[in-house]
């Protein structure tokens, strides 16, 4: 699949994940996800940047079998 056909879909599945969480804050009756950018558009590229952005903490004495 060329990177042209993956980047819709990749943007199509951030802002329903938007608005999903809109629609679950306003059952909730909580404030949703609209604190990064105008009405909260920024926010599936933030939540994007904090996951690429976590790092991986693989302590020395763990037991290895129990890792992902």
């Amino acid at each position: 699949m060329s990177s042209l056909a993956l980047a819709p879909l990749i943007l199509g599945v951030a802002y329903v994940t938007l608005a999903d969480r809109k629609g679950i804050s306003i059952f909730q009756r909580r404030l949703g996800p609209e604190t990064v950018g105008v009405v909260g558009f920024l926010q599936p590229f933030s939540d994007a940047l904090k996951l690429l952005t976590k790092e991986l903490i693989h302590p020395n004495l763990s037991a290895s079998f129990l890792t992902i």
